[in-house]
């Protein structure tokens, strides 16, 4: 129970969840911005290629950085964190990332299938929550794998 608890915490209190919010606050009282990159996505037919690929690169990042949260030593023993009484919370968090970047690359896909159908306001709104929220998940996965290698190898 005390687990479950804690995965609706990190998904509820996050920073990704923040930045949604900051993306729908941002489109309801100042629409023309989303309205302007949705234009820009619908009228160039090279950017709209390239532009919704960032959010599957963070996502690349995101699981090439996630392996050194859980294994972030490789020539020493990693026993001291999977002995860590909330390791658990780590590959739970782990997971919500993959969650979370796999969400903002299908959006991305949205973008590309759907760029004529949708109204240029949603279509700028889609791509900048995409981008920015997966692009501040590899951050944190990133910034996590530092911290977590710094800490083992100090206390091991």
């Amino acid at each position: 129970m005390q687990r479950l608890l804690d995965i609706i915490r990190f998904s509820v209190i996050s920073p990704e969840f923040l930045m949604l919010l900051v993306v729908f606050v941002f489109n309801y009282y100042f629409p023309f911005i989303f309205e302007f990159i949705g234009s820009k996505l619908k009228s160039d037919d090279e950017i709209w290629k390239y532009v919704p690929a960032l959010p599957m690169l963070f996502c690349g990042f995101t699981f090439k950085f996630s392996s050194k949260l859980t294994t972030p030593l490789e020539n020493s023993s990693n026993k001291p964190l999977y002995e860590w009484g909330a390791f658990h919370k780590i590959n739970d968090r782990v997971v919500a990332s993959y969650l979370i970047c796999i969400l903002c690359c299908f959006a991305a896909f949205s973008i590309w299938l759907l760029v004529n159908e949708l109204e240029s306001n949603i279509l700028g709104c889609i791509l900048i929550a995409a981008i920015s929220i997966s692009g501040l998940t590899a951050f944190q996965i990133i910034l996590a794998a530092q911290k977590i290698r710094q800490v083992v190898e100090l206390y091991t």
